[in-house]
C-alpha cells in the first residue's frame, strides 16, 4: 500500500503531468459552453438535413461528455465521449453516401438517422471494448489510470485502427465532393444545353 501511495503522489506532483491537466481544464471550461451553443445552433439550422444535424449533435455532445468527465470510473465516459467523436466522421461519410446515391428521395429521409446512430454507437462500443478488454478493474487504481505493466497491445490496435478509419473516411469525403462537383457541372451543363435548343 506505501509504494501505491508514493507512487501516486510521485504521479500527482510531477509538473509536465500537472501543467497538461492544467490545460485540460481550461480548455474544459471554454470547449463546455461552447459545445452547447453549438448543438442549439446545429439543431435551429434547417440548411443540414435532418439526418446530419443529428450526427453532429451527437458528435457535439461526445466532445461535451469528454470534456466533463476528467477522473471518474478509470475516465470510462472520458473515453466513451471521445470515440464517439470520433467515430462521427465515417458516419457522417455513409450518410453523404446515401444522400448522394438517392439524391433525388433523400431530402424526404427522416429515418436514416436511427441506423446511423446505430452503426456510430456500434462502432464505438466495438473499439472501447477492444481497448477495456484486457483491462483489470479490481485492486487499487493508481491516480485514476487503468494501467497495466503488460505492453497495452489491444489499446495500440483500437488507436492504429482508429486512424486507419479515420483516413479512409477523409479520403471518402473528398471522393464524395467531387463526384458532387462532377454532378453539378453536368447537370449545369445540361441545363445551359437545354436553354439553347429551347432558345432556337
Amino acid at each position: 500500500m506505501s509504494s501505491n501511495c508514493d507512487l501516486m503522489k510521485d504521479i500527482a506532483t510531477f509538473p509536465p503531468l500537472s501543467a497538461l491537466l492544467f490545460s485540460f481544464l481550461l480548455l474544459s471550461v471554454f470547449l463546455i459552453p461552447l459545445m452547447g451553443w453549438l448543438i442549439v445552433r446545429i439543431a435551429k439550422n434547417q440548411l443540414y438535413h435532418l439526418n446530419t444535424r443529428i450526427l453532429l449533435i451527437v458528435h457535439c455532445a461526445g466532445i461535451l461528455v469528454h470534456c466533463l468527465d476528467r477522473c471518474f470510473s478509470l475516465r470510462l465516459f472520458l473515453n466513451i465521449g471521445m470515440f464517439v467523436a470520433i467515430y462521427t466522421m465515417p458516419t457522417l461519410v455513409v450518410e453523404r453516401c446515401l444522400a448522394t446515391s438517392r439524391v433525388s428521395t433523400y431530402q424526404t429521409n427522416r429515418t436514416a438517422w436511427t441506423w446511423l446512430l446505430m452503426f456510430q454507437l456500434c462502432l464505438s462500443t466495438w473499439f472501447l471494448g477492444l481497448i477495456y478488454s484486457q483491462t483489470t478493474f479490481g485492486g487499487t487504481a493508481i491516480y485514476c489510470i487503468a494501467a497495466r505493466e503488460a505492453i497495452p497491445f489491444n489499446m495500440i490496435l483500437a488507436f492504429t485502427m482508429s486512424i486507419i478509419v479515420q483516413t479512409a473516411s477523409y479520403s471518402g469525403f473528398r471522393y464524395l465532393v467531387y463526384k458532387n462537383q462532377v454532378c453539378y457541372y453536368y447537370q449545369i451543363m445540361y441545363t445551359n444545353q437545354r436553354s439553347k435548343m429551347k432558345t432556337h
